[in-house]
């Protein structure tokens, strides 16, 4: 029997819909439109001469010191310096860190830039975005991450705590409501460096805006309770007895991986949750879905098909 939404222990707060929306029409860019990124990307990695290789459904260019690919369903590039990490004996990085607190974790806090130095890595990146033509409307500054370096003893307990490479994050806004998914991402990854920080890599897929169509929309429960019975997976362990609680609900806009064809940008849900076993609690996990926010009916009244819409992305 398909799970309802009464089956659930709902402990997020259930986002409004307005009762339209709009869906995105996007276009992958070109790799002649993506040419002058990849130039960028070459000279600032110094990767220096690459060899081009066609696969299915990317271009690579590959060379002694690093690689960059283009991905031809979505117009998003990928590049790394696989050299850049020999100047360090290990994963550790010499960045100036101020601890702070993790609330999961308080024994261990988590480290981050010290603001003279996150500031100066987010406007070296926005720069270098700018110039490689890489900053949509939509994207704003997300912050900055460290890699969290734990040392263990030999017994496995973890005695101390290390920054690792920093990642400089652009994210994806629609005016109010956030893009989610692997699709809407800029990053950019850096080294400290010896006189000043150096980009090791960068990471980018925006499928670019040239439509918005209206939507009608439903009711949150409503579109929330239709994913939830679509859920096969969760079906499947409802029958072995799992419960399941809901944990957050978010209205997002969803974009699909780099290496997916997409020619919509639609609303759904972003769901997060814990599928709880009932006779070993170690066999409990959590889980993150996206439900489709708009009912299918709702793409057919507006003119759009796509496998993605009348399913779970």
């Amino acid at each position: 029997m398909a799970i309802r939404l009464k089956d659930i222990d709902l402990k997020a707060t259930l986002p409004r819909i307005a009762d339209s929306l709009p869906l995105f029409v996007v276009r992958s860019p070109s790799f002649e439109d993506r040419q002058h990124a990849i130039d960028q990307f070459r000279k600032t990695l110094d990767l220096g001469r690459l060899q081009r290789v066609d696969v299915k459904e990317s271009i690579h260019f590959v060379g002694d010191r690093g690689e960059i690919q283009y991905y031809r369903p979505s117009g998003g590039l990928w590049a790394m310096n696989h050299v850049a990490s020999s100047a360090y004996e290990d994963e550790r990085r010499p960045w100036k860190v101020v601890p702070k607190e993790h609330p999961e974790d308080p024994e261990y806090p988590e480290l981050t830039l010290e603001p003279d130095q996150q500031r100066g890595l987010s406007e070296n990146a926005l720069s270098l975005f700018r110039k490689a033509e890489l900053t949509p409307e939509q994207s704003y500054f997300a912050g900055v991450d460290l890699e969290q370096v734990a040392q263990l003893d030999e017994k496995g307990t973890e005695v101390g705590r290390f920054a690792g490479e920093a990642t400089i994050k652009f994210l994806y806004r629609t005016k109010a409501t956030q893009c989610d998914g692997p699709g809407a991402k800029t990053y950019a990854f850096a080294n400290p460096g010896e006189s000043e920080p150096q980009f090791t890599g960068f990471f980018h897929c925006w499928r670019e805006i040239q439509d918005a169509r209206e939507l009608r929309m439903v009711r949150t429960e409503e579109a929330l309770e239709r994913g939830v019975a679509r859920d096969r997976e969760l079906d499947v362990y409802q029958m072995k007895g799992y419960r399941f609680r809901l944990t957050e609900v978010d209205l997002v806009y969803h974009t699909m991986p780099p290496f997916c064809h997409q020619e919509y940008v639609f609303p759904t849900l972003h769901v997060v949750g814990s599928a709880i076993s009932p006779e070993a609690p170690l066999e409990s996990f959590e889980f993150t879905r996206y439900y489709n926010a708009a009912d299918p009916s709702s793409y057919i009244e507006a003119g759009l098909c796509a496998l993605y819409l009348n399913c779970r992305p």
